[in-house]
Parts: C-alpha cells; sequence; structure tokens
C-alpha cells in the first residue's frame, strides 16, 4: 500500500461519562467569554476627532473602562497635548479677552536661575496667583483709523501685562501675557459676550465700554485747552494687598503718585516738533476718576477671565456692581459717540442701566473655572460596522477556541494515560495481546499496516 507523507492519529473514544457535557457547556461558555473579551480589543476602532475639552473626553466612560489596558486599549479615548508658542494670542474658555503669550519661563532648582522656554506642553492647566503689576492707558488722537475719529476724536486704549504660573507634567511655569481693550476696532467686543451663562464678564464688558466713552470725552475735553495735543500716556499699579471687594473705592488699589504718571505729547504743526509735558496734580481731577474706573474695570475683568477665584472682584459683588455702574445714567445722559457706521458696535447688548437692588437678581454672578482655549486632537472609540464586528469577534474566537481545545486535550490524554495506562494501544492489542477476538477482515488491515503479525 502506498504511504503518503501526510499521516493521521489512530482514536478513540475516552472512557469519562461526564466528558461530552464539560466539552459542550464549557465550548458555550468559553465562546461567551471569548467574545466578550474580543470586543472590547478587536470589536472598536479608534477615530480622530478634535475637542476642547480633553478632560472630559478621555473621562468617557463604557463597560471596559475599568479593565486592564492590555484588553481595553482600543476601548479607551485618548488625546495629545497641545503646545503653547510665545508670541501667538490664545483666548481662555470665557472667550472674553485675547492674551498674548510672551514669555515662559522655569524656575531652576536653586530657587534663582530662569530656564526660558518657547513653547510649553499644555493640557487644560489652569492659570494660579495671578499678577497684574501695571495697567497703562494709551490716548491717541489723530493716529487712529478715521473710521473712528469720526464717531470719536479721541480713543483710549488700556493695556495690561500678566503674570501666572500654572503646574503642568513637566513642573511649574510661569508665564507673562499681555492684553489690551478698546473700543475701536475687533477688540471692542467679546466673542463670548452672554448676559446669562455669564454675567460677570457681562458686566465688565459693559463697564469697560461705558467707562471709555466718559473718559475719551473727558480727555477731549481737556485736550481742547491743550493747542495741539496729540497723545498721551497714563500708568497705574494696582496695590497687590487688596483683600476685600470694598477696597476697590479706597484710594489706596491704585497707586498714582502725582502728576508724573501722565504725560501728553504736543505737535507743533508749523515746525513738525514733538513736545512732551506733564500736567497739574489739579488738572489731572478732570478725568482722573473715570480712568480710574476704568482700570478697575479692566483689573476685574481680566481676573474674571482668568477665573482668578480667590482675588477680589467687583464682579462677583452685587453691592460692588451697583457702585460702579451707578454712573452708566449719567454717562449715557450726555450725548453717546454715533456709533451708527459701527455694525459690530451695540451697546444695547449691554448693560444700559445701573444694577440695583431691585435688578440685581436678574443676574448670577460667579468667578467661573478659566483655562487656555484651544483645540485638541484626540482618538475616541467607536463601535465597527456590524459586519465587520462578526467577522473580527469569529475569527479571533476561533484562535482562542482551538487554543483552549489543544490545552485541553493534552490534560485529557495526561489524565487518561496515568488513569488507564492500557488506553495508550488500539483496541484489538489492549487487554491479552492477541488478535483473536478481532475480525478477520480488521486482522488482515492491521497485518497490512504493521500493527500484528
Amino acid at each position: 500500500m502506498y504511504e503518503s507523507y501526510f499521516s493521521y492519529n489512530l482514536t478513540r473514544p475516552y472512557p469519562f461519562r461526564w466528558l461530552t457535557c464539560t466539552v459542550v457547556i464549557g465550548g458555550i461558555i468559553a465562546t461567551a467569554i471569548f467574545s466578550f473579551l474580543n470586543l472590547a480589543s478587536n470589536g472598536y476602532e479608534m477615530v480622530a476627532t478634535e475637542t476642547s475639552d480633553p478632560n472630559s473626553t478621555v473621562a468617557q466612560r463604557n463597560m471596559y473602562s475599568s479593565w486592564p489596558s492590555i484588553l481595553s486599549a482600543k476601548s479607551r479615548p485618548s488625546c495629545e497635548s497641545r503646545t503653547l508658542s510665545v508670541g501667538v494670542s490664545y483666548y481662555t474658555t470665557n472667550t472674553a479677552l485675547p492674551y498674548l503669550l510672551e514669555n515662559i519661563w522655569q524656575v531652576g532648582e536653586d530657587g534663582t536661575t530662569q530656564q526660558s522656554h518657547t513653547d510649553l506642553a499644555y493640557w487644560n492647566n489652569p492659570l494660579d496667583n495671578c499678577k497684574i503689576p501695571e495697567l497703562n492707558i494709551v490716548f491717541e488722537g489723530l493716529d487712529r483709523n478715521a473710521l473712528y475719529i469720526s464717531v470719536q476724536r479721541w480713543g483710549a486704549a488700556i493695556q495690561a501685562k500678566i503674570f501666572c504660573n500654572m503646574t503642568t507634567s513637566a513642573g511649574k511655569r510661569s508665564v507673562q501675557l499681555a492684553t489690551s481693550y478698546t473700543l475701536d476696532g475687533d477688540l471692542g467686543k467679546f466673542p463670548g459676550r452672554n448676559e446669562t451663562r455669564r454675567a460677570s464678564l457681562w458686566w465688565g464688558e459693559s463697564l469697560l465700554a461705558w467707562y471709555y466713552v466718559d473718559l475719551t470725552r473727558r480727555i477731549g475735553e481737556f485736550s481742547d485747552g491743550v493747542g495741539g495735543q496729540h497723545k498721551a500716556h497714563m500708568y497705574f499699579k494696582p496695590n497687590s494687598n487688596v483683600s476685600r471687594a470694598e477696597d476697590y473705592k479706597a484710594e489706596r488699589f491704585l497707586n498714582l503718585s502725582g502728576a508724573g504718571n501722565f504725560s501728553y505729547f504736543s505737535v507743533d504743526t508749523n515746525l513738525g516738533i514733538l513736545y512732551i509735558s506733564n500736567i497739574s496734580a489739579h488738572d489731572i481731577q478732570h478725568f482722573l476718576p473715570a480712568a480710574k474706573a476704568y482700570v478697575i474695570s479692566f483689573y476685574s475683568t481680566i481676573m474674571a477671565d482668568l477665573g482668578q477665584r480667590n482675588v477680589s472682584n467687583i464682579l462677583n459683588d452685587t453691592s460692588m456692581l451697583e457702585y460702579f455702574s451707578s454712573n452708566i445714567t449719567r454717562i449715557a445722559s450726555e450725548k453717546l459717540p454715533d456709533w451708527t457706521n459701527l455694525n459690530h458696535k451695540s451697546f444695547p447688548d449691554l448693560a444700559a442701566w445701573p444694577m440695583s437692588s431691585s435688578n440685581s437678581s436678574n443676574w448670577h454672578l460667579e468667578i467661573g473655572s478659566s483655562t487656555i482655549s484651544t483645540t485638541y486632537l484626540c482618538q475616541v472609540p467607536r463601535l465597527k460596522s456590524t459586519g465587520s464586528l462578526i467577522f473580527s469577534i469569529v475569527v479571533a474566537d476561533l484562535v482562542l477556541l482551538q487554543a483552549l481545545w489543544k490545552v485541553f486535550i493534552i490534560v485529557v490524554d495526561w489524565w487518561t494515560k496515568k488513569k488507564y495506562p492500557h488506553m495508550g494501544t488500539c483496541t484489538g492489542c489492549s487487554g491479552s495481546g492477541s488478535i483473536r477476538s478481532v475480525p478477520e477482515d480488521r486482522v488482515n488491515l492491521l497485518r497490512e499496516s504493521g500493527f500484528a503479525k
């Protein structure tokens, strides 16, 4: 008889009554378990998406979230950190003022050495311990856009530098930010303006707009008596020891030491000569109250926008808002600039009246949490289509069931040979070792195969 290279094993039934039932029931249970495991490891596909809140995305849970990562890696969302670069402007999640990132540094282990960085790996880290050492008001006349000059002869852009800390995965970092506000141009409207959800910042923008009008009107009245006035500059140093909202009323909050803090620039139109002059302490009182209110509104708006809850603020204090908004009635009663041609300027969207005890309940004043608003690239799990899902699970189940069957056979064979040593031979050779009880046709087959003589 021809003998092929490939061969097969002779088999015989196992002598265990419980084996068939165990294999059937165990196979069903194993198939269910393997299908459940394979759903976690092979049933999902990762899809790229963008989000502004990576913490919520990563926190999304499913039934495999608490499993070891080796089994649930493809069913867990993940996000990449975002790089913030020096020289780029960012909004916070409150979307009020834009902030230019001017510097990033880290204090060395010796406590003094500063290591500068050009970028920062950012993951929704909140800013804390923010300080504003100085605020500047830059008055401009003729250098502004002609359209804005036609509306209001003077402009008053207010600027500030902010120093904050943040804790990152690489350690503590310090950042320097810069921001500004003016009713001229696109900076005159907060992108995230919302009277209901962000009432405190809505009031902050309202106060900025009204005191901008009041201050530019007063500086215009002052400049009428100063020939050829072209520009002016004013700076304030806020007191960092303010602990109560009431302290904003006090003179000690803004350190303005004498008239030297205000300088105006005059131009001799005939000679083309620029003159820099200071004014007297008496003259500055004509517009100093409006300038202080403008600065305090800007200071409080920045702190609210950056989510500095540990700093006293007029924007979450009803009595302080009543005090600082009480001038709206007076400012509005005077002749307002004509904003008709500036469609993006919309005073009706801002507070047109002061806050009072009768209407204060209309707003929920709150300094909410805040982080840098940026977009994160994330991978989120999505269940495969029905066909792909079934195919993936069936293939994976077959592989695991085959491996389990091999292990099971090895164990059962070992146990059989240990308990029934004679079961390792063929039926005709077991027992006495003769083949007399074997039918003649099977004897001939065994002889031809070399199993009997």
